[in-house]
């Protein structure tokens, strides 16, 4: 990139105040105040359909926000990361064009479902925090056992032909749902090997595949293996329902994980030692680069953060970056 390069800014999703507070308060721990600031100036700068002939500089970009071009970069991929953003590239007759297709962010009760951004907020708050915000957005549901429903369905009330109904059906096929979080890593479970452990287990066999998202989310994170999970599960598990409980799985899993590392405390020495029994990555990197992406190879990603959090003074921003490509 250069601050030469244009840019035009496309949004067709409505970001609002209400998506604006979730982006505040479940994404901005996740990905600092620079990609918050970040996001609001583009969300400002959006049209539904910009013209390409009417580009910006980034170097005005950069003025607005008051960033260098490298901690702009650090924060595009941080929003891009989690879904909020985004980014194409083009050449024209008139040079370099990125174009930034800027995302809503999920619904608060669609943060908190996902697996990865929960666990991963979970783990950056701390469990105490975390549960304050799972208060704040999520409303508990109102039950009034001693009423009976009356409620009209739409075909009560509305008649609809049926041309109308399929023609309905076949829109609904054509669009597509949020993807979660965890869809994007490449990453799969030993689910034959958990299966038996659950076999011999009090764990209904049907919980396991309901739990199959979280489970995979959980092991990528700590890098827990199969008994461990069936610990997890075991421990999750209401007695009364006979069912796996995912909030309770998420949790125990952050508490663990605490655990450890306040048990285990990563040394400057330990990590250096470790970058040198991981094979070099194949592309052109400087020697310091190469260096922190070996980090990032040797350490699973919540460790990682958490060298981060211990060792703040002691390391530059290059390490977020180079976390934050690698995971993207």
């Amino acid at each position: 990139m250069s601050p030469k390069d244009g840019y035009v800014v496309s949004s067709k999703a409505h970001i609002g105040s209400t998506e604006f507070k979730v982006v505040l308060k479940l994404y901005q721990p996740l990905m600092g105040v620079n990609a918050y600031g970040v996001y609001s100036i583009l969300a400002v700068m959006a049209s539904r359909e910009p013209n390409l002939l009417e580009r910006k500089m980034h170097k005005n970009l950069l003025d607005i926000l008051g960033l260098g071009l490298r901690d702009f970069y650090d924060a595009r991929i941080r929003l891009e990361a989690l879904g909020l953003l985004r980014t194409f590239k083009q050449e024209d007759d008139l040079g370099r064009l990125f174009i930034y297709e800027l995302q809503a962010p999920l619904s608060a009760p669609e943060f908190f479902q996902d697996d990865l951004l929960s666990i991963l907020l979970c783990d950056f708050l701390g469990k105490e925090r975390y549960e304050e915000l799972q208060k704040e957005f999520i409303v508990a549901k109102f039950t009034h056992p001693q009423a009976k429903e009356i409620t009209k369905s739409l075909l009560d009330v509305f008649t609809v032909g049926r041309e109308s109904l399929l023609q309905a059906q076949e829109t609904k096929k054509n669009i597509s749902k949020t993807p979660k979080m965890i869809a994007r890593v490449d990453f799969e479970l030993d689910m034959e090997t958990l299966q038996a452990l659950v076999a011999r287990s009090f764990v209904p066999d049907k919980e396991l595949i309901r739990c199959e998202d979280t489970l995979k989310t959980i092991a990528l994170l700590y890098g827990l293996d199969e008994p461990a999970l069936l610990h997890l599960l075991e421990q999750a598990l209401d007695v009364n329902t006979n069912q796996v409980d995912q909030e309770v799985l998420k949790k125990s899993a952050a508490t663990q994980f605490s655990r450890q590392v306040q048990a285990n405390p990563k040394k400057e020495a330990d990590l250096v030692e470790k970058t040198e029994a991981v094979p070099a990555v194949e592309v052109k990197l400087s020697a310091n680069d190469q260096t922190l992406a070996n980090v990032c190879r040797a350490y699973l990603p919540l460790e990682f953060i958490e060298v981060l959090k211990q060792q703040k003074n002691k390391f530059c921003d290059k390490f977020r970056t180079v976390y934050c490509q690698k995971f993207s």
